[in-house]
């Protein structure tokens, strides 16, 4: 039975358009997938699968699915739902929320790459066109070619329509490659090289850094922040928060360093699902007794 596909498309329109799911991708769609969908004339858009149902649309003919980008949706339900109500919280289009959603810092680049099929053989009733020989011959030479590069190498405007021909002519092969755009944000955090458990080391330092109020007010502050003075887990500290909350300059913090009193290291901080800073368990107690 033939099975269609209502998406999002990034365009400010406040509206789904409907496609139609070949049969040979009715397994490999699903809700949350990205597609590559043709729109007007000459232009393809990649597309967010939001439902799949049975009903064509009565105001327009539908046009298939071109490609299917990911093996696996990148969103899920709830997640969709989210878009659909901040479009209408901020009287918006679900397709401007889509083009806004992810920082440019997280973007996974998707880029489609083109190989030529050597075993591929020309059907003498369903010949090459022109432009599609033209293409044959780049990547003859070329090996595999994203589309923006086939589409500069070989001067073809649209080159998607041709690609889907060859595609459905099997004589090229279309794969995915992802390409991360982003380096992983990392954050500076603060610990203390001394332990609990090191009670005569902890009055020596009282001791020592009683002649330096700052660097004092900074371990007393770590020491607040971290909850060192109490049971349970010692809660991880931020450098910026540590300096801020003290009110102190970095100058003072590398003196404590400097003693092997603190230690600064460097995180991976995750841009999406990021916890507080000062709300989660620091390394184990011992590790730098």
């Amino acid at each position: 039975m033939i099975q269609f596909a209502d998406v999002i498309l990034p365009l400010p329109v406040n509206r789904y358009f409907t496609y139609r799911i070949p049969v040979e991708m009715v397994d490999s769609v699903h809700t949350g997938s990205r597609v590559i969908v043709p729109f007007g004339r000459k232009k393809f858009y990649t597309a967010i699968v939001v439902s799949l149902h049975m009903q064509a649309p009565k105001e327009y003919e539908t046009k298939d699915i071109y490609a299917i980008l990911d093996a696996n949706p990148i969103l899920r339900h709830p997640q969709i739902r989210l878009w659909e109500w901040i479009a209408n919280y901020y009287m918006c289009s679900v397709g401007e929320v889509y083009k806004a959603a992810l920082p440019s810092g997280l973007k996974i680049e998707s880029e489609t790459l083109i190989a030529a099929n050597d075993d591929f053989e020309e059907d003498p009733e369903n010949r090459l066109k022109e432009r599609e020989q033209r293409i044959l011959d780049i990547l003859a030479v070329k090996e595999r070619m994203s589309v923006a590069e086939l589409e500069k190498e070989s001067g073809v405007k649209n080159l998607l329509p041709v690609i889907k021909s060859l595609l459905d002519k099997e004589a090229v092969f279309i794969s995915e490659e992802l390409k991360k755009s982003y380096r992983p944000k990392q954050e500076s955090f603060v610990r203390l090289l001394v332990g609990r458990d090191e009670q005569d080391r902890l009055r020596t330092l009282f001791d020592e850094l009683s002649r330096s109020k700052k660097q004092l007010a900074l371990l007393m502050k770590f020491m607040e922040l971290s909850h060192f003075m109490q049971r349970g887990d010692l809660l991880e500290i931020s450098k910026k928060e540590l300096l801020e909350k003290a009110d102190v300059t970095p100058a003072i913090l590398n003196g404590l360093v400097g003693k092997g009193v603190m230690e600064i290291y460097k995180k991976e901080i995750s841009r999406i699902d990021r916890t507080p800073v000062g709300t989660q368990p620091v390394y184990p107690l011992n590790e730098h007794q």
